[in-house]
């Protein structure tokens, strides 16, 4: 109708506040979960700032603000330094946690084998002295 205040195509406050997406139960989510809900509410249409988000979600504003630019922790990096690819070193911990259920703990001199076969098979050279 003309002249009508507000115009019905404008929602009220009321009616943003109860349509914002409510934050689901809190006890039942881990940290990361947590962070990615918080994360997407940041992210959604209503945008929420990172500190109520860090606040309504539970969660660290340096971690939200991290992983909103998506700078990852020294902690979740992969040294360079490694001898080994990510993916190698999660199959030589599966083959050695394979070897201790069937009770038969691998030595460190048969560990260092089997990662020097990895690391031959893509060209490097063997780790350790030798």
């Amino acid at each position: 109708m003309l002249g009508e205040w507000p115009p019905s195509s404008t929602p009220t406050a009321f009616e943003l506040h109860t349509s914002m997406s409510q934050p689901p139960d809190l006890e039942q989510l881990s940290k990361k979960e947590r962070i990615k809900a918080a994360l997407q509410a940041i992210k959604s249409p209503e945008k929420l700032s990172l500190q109520h988000a860090a606040t309504t979600y539970k969660v660290s504003r340096t971690t939200l603000r991290r992983q909103r630019v998506r700078k990852m922790s020294p902690r979740d990096t992969h040294p360079k330094s490694s001898s080994l690819q990510k993916i190698e070193e999660a199959a030589l911990k599966h083959y050695i946690k394979k070897l201790d259920a069937q009770e038969f703990a691998p030595t460190l001199r048969s560990v260092e084998d089997i990662a020097n076969q990895l690391r031959a098979a893509r060209g490097d050279k063997p780790v350790g002295p030798r």
